[in-house]
């Protein structure tokens, strides 16, 4: 008994010649050839296009300006979205380089205080005082330590550096300089 498969159509391998198509016989099971008929091939659905309507049908070529065109345009947009890109970019950079310092400076301002109060506390007068008592042997002043000077002759003073005269062109130069400076 021959083994058929209508579930699969299996002409659509099967050698064509010209118009016809050559089935091969599937009931004879011999080791020998197969036999092949002919069977025609019914042409269905075929429109022939006249060449002058094919060539109407063509693919419109592309004209070279147009493509400039295009391919500028798609430059320039492309262009402006990586610019727009890379600058928020640098913009999240900038804005955690910011946020980074702020964050510092604030630390950096309570460890100024902490410094300060510290200071503050070692330096008060009371402490200086002790300290200078019990460290350095110094004690606050009295009257036994004050003397007091009496200078006879009156106070002047001495130019060591001399002087010498301008001449007539510096002393217009000097006296232009004092009425800026």
């Amino acid at each position: 008994m021959a083994n058929y498969s209508v579930a699969y159509d299996f002409s659509l391998f099967e050698e064509r010649d010209g118009n016809a198509v050559r089935v091969a016989d599937p009931r004879s099971n011999t080791g020998e050839r197969r036999r092949v008929r002919e069977v025609p091939e019914p042409r269905e659905n075929v429109v022939e296009l006249p060449k002058e309507k094919l060539r109407e049908n063509q693919r419109a070529k592309v004209k070279p300006l147009a493509m400039i065109v295009r391919v500028t345009t798609l430059l320039v947009i492309l262009a402006s979205v990586l610019s727009i890109v890379y600058s928020q970019v640098q913009l999240t950079e900038l804005t955690d380089q910011i946020n980074m310092n702020e964050k510092v400076l604030a630390e950096q301002e309570a460890l100024e205080v902490q410094l300060t109060m510290q200071t503050a506390e070692k330096v008060n007068t009371a402490d200086v005082e002790e300290y200078a008592r019990k460290q350095l042997g110094m004690s606050q002043i009295n009257e036994s330590q004050v003397v007091y000077m009496n200078m006879a002759s009156s106070d002047h003073g001495t130019v060591l550096q001399e002087t010498k005269e301008l001449n007539f062109f510096d002393n217009i130069i000097e006296t232009v300089k004092s009425w800026f400076a």
